[in-house]
């Protein structure tokens, strides 16, 4: 499993990008995933420098791993960021409901 901690500040997302895109061009994903999957995990640590670090005045870190197993990628974002629980805000309760109903 192949790891990457970085501050987290917007100008570390360079690094995120460049990580992931190694990582899942040697797993044999094709550029379309490979570059999907970089937007996916750019949005995730964008989100958690933005809303989960917001109001922390310290020096945190985001950390990630990169495993490429049975024919699956994962990747693992760890931080210490403020929790978020959208059972807070949102209803699940009939996620079969049209959208326009929940």
């Amino acid at each position: 499993m192949d790891q990457l901690t970085v501050p987290a500040r917007f100008e570390c997302l360079g690094q995120v990008r460049d990580f992931v895109r190694a990582e899942a061009q040697s797993a044999g994903l094709d550029p379309q995933a490979v570059y999907r999957l970089q937007l996916g995990v750019d949005e995730l640590v964008s989100n958690t420098i933005e809303h989960g670090y917001a109001s922390l005045e310290c020096d945190k870190t985001i950390a990630l791993a990169f495993k490429d197993e049975d024919a699956c990628v994962k990747i693992i974002l760890e931080d210490e960021g403020q929790a978020f629980d959208p059972r807070q805000y949102f209803s699940f309760n009939d996620v079969d409901a049209p959208f326009e109903a929940r």
